[in-house]
């Protein structure tokens, strides 16, 4: 393959800006440089192909050195202002980064522009990019390893709502473990209101649209299941289904009678006022609860 390119030097593509390395001065993209570079990465990329497919026939050179596989992945810090993304890369004391470092075996790091916060340590022999708009960079052995690490950041890349942002949770719980403020607290669901798990993570949950939780309370007023019937808003108003007048739903007479009997008063009739109450000749004793209403066809006694 020709590497060398013959058009005059009044045809060929303007050269890129000047590098220098910021150690020792030197330009380090020079036409000499860049086409040896351009060489090296064909060579490398020939060597690796027969090694993957022909490896009891081909012995790679002594000088041979796999390449790193690289992927870039910018922030759409553009598209989303405000929207954390470093800390959700980076976790709490690094520890985020560290862990999909080590479950990918590649590396990850941030950069371009803001990827080094206010008066941060810098490294002078490494070139933060920070002329680029912030982006990840991962580098790892294989390309198998690097898509995974890809696929695992941008999901971290993707916005989601605050209230469904399982991984934000989990990096708050774990910084609060690493300062000894955290408190063990039950986590109840958005969705469903059960404990255990995250609307995220519930089976109810269809295509992340949360519903309104109710908890299982239904007013005696109303019937809604939104409020107690203390807080009912038709309380004391005449026109209230569940005002006098109306017939009581049979399910409420019916644990009405259960809680008596429970309490030992099997005939509710008896039930009065408080004191101890004569009948027939014998005593009974009065629990102080108003006896249950007495339904005449459309008329409440």
């Amino acid at each position: 393959r020709d590497f060398q390119d013959r058009r005059p030097e009044r045809e060929r593509s303007p050269s890129p800006p000047p590098k220098y390395d910021k150690v020792t001065g030197f330009k380090i993209n020079s036409r000499e440089l860049r086409m040896r570079d351009k060489i090296r990465k064909e060579r490398n990329r020939v060597c690796e192909f027969l090694l993957k497919n022909d490896p009891e026939n081909f012995t790679a050179p002594q000088d041979y050195r796999p390449v790193k596989k690289t992927r870039k992945l910018f922030v759409p810090e553009k598209e989303y202002p405000g929207y954390n993304f470093v800390g959700l890369i980076i976790g709490p004391r690094g520890n985020t980064q560290k862990r999909l470092q080590k479950e990918t075996n590649t590396r990850i790091v941030l950069r371009g522009k803001g990827c080094i916060k206010g008066n941060a340590s810098r490294d002078h022999r490494t070139d933060y990019k920070e002329d680029e708009p912030l982006h990840v960079v991962i580098e790892g052995d294989t390309d198998e390893a690097v898509d995974m690490a890809a696929e695992m950041v941008q999901k971290i890349l993707t916005p989601i709502d605050e209230g469904y942002n399982h991984h934000k949770r989990a990096q708050l719980k774990e910084l609060a473990m690493i300062n000894g403020t955290f408190q063990d607290r039950p986590e109840y669901c958005l969705i469903c209101g059960g404990l255990g798990h995250s609307g995220v993570e519930c089976p109810e949950n269809e295509n992340n649209k949360a519903v309104g939780f109710k908890a299982g309370v239904v007013c005696a007023i109303c019937g809604d299941g939104g409020h107690p019937t203390s807080d009912c808003p038709m309380k004391g108003k005449k026109n209230a289904p569940g005002a006098t007048g109306t017939k009581i739903p049979q399910e409420l007479t019916k644990e009405y009678q259960n809680f008596l009997s429970e309490i030992g008063v099997n005939d509710p009739s008896t039930v009065g006022v408080g004191g101890v109450q004569e009948k027939d000749g014998e005593k009974k004793v009065q629990s102080g609860l108003p006896p249950p209403p007495v339904y005449v066809k459309d008329k409440t006694v």
